[in-house]
């Protein structure tokens, strides 16, 4: 299996958003529908999130749950980014991307390819749809 490092740039596998929004709507000891209803969003919005079926919630979602259990949502600058070093390492990763997604492309067209041989009966052929026959006589244009 090929690493394709390009997805997983800067991604944290390690712990997704929503774990630490359901670890907070835990502590808060109020049930989905409470819950939702603070938050302006609809309870299967709060029950998929917390039952873990919702694993990349959009950013609103996020900020109306924690603005209303007293949170604030906001965006932390981790790092200074060297871009000179960076940006070069990121364009060979894209370029080796997309050159997995085109062998995966032609390896799935070599797969379904069809042809014309391999077709049950020939283009002239049809069913005739009248008297219940099953036979199979060639198509006269009129």
């Amino acid at each position: 299996m090929v690493e394709i490092k390009w997805l997983q740039r800067k991604y944290s596998w390690v712990e997704r958003e929503s774990e630490g929004i359901v670890k907070i709507l835990d502590d808060s000891k109020l049930d989905n529908r409470d819950s939702a209803a603070l938050a302006g969003l609809h309870k299967q919005t709060v029950d998929r999130l917390r039952n873990g079926d919702t694993i990349n919630p959009k950013h609103s979602t996020l900020a109306k749950i924690l603005e209303a259990h007293g949170y604030k949502y906001a965006v932390e600058k981790v790092r200074t980014p060297d871009f000179a070093a960076e940006i070069p390492e990121a364009r060979e990763e894209y370029r080796q991307y997309r050159k997995w997604l085109e062998r995966k492309r032609r390896k799935s067209e070599k797969r379904t390819k069809v042809t014309k041989n391999t077709r049950r009966h020939s283009k002239n052929m049809v069913r005739r749809a009248s008297g219940g026959s099953n036979a199979r006589s060639l198509h006269q244009p009129r």
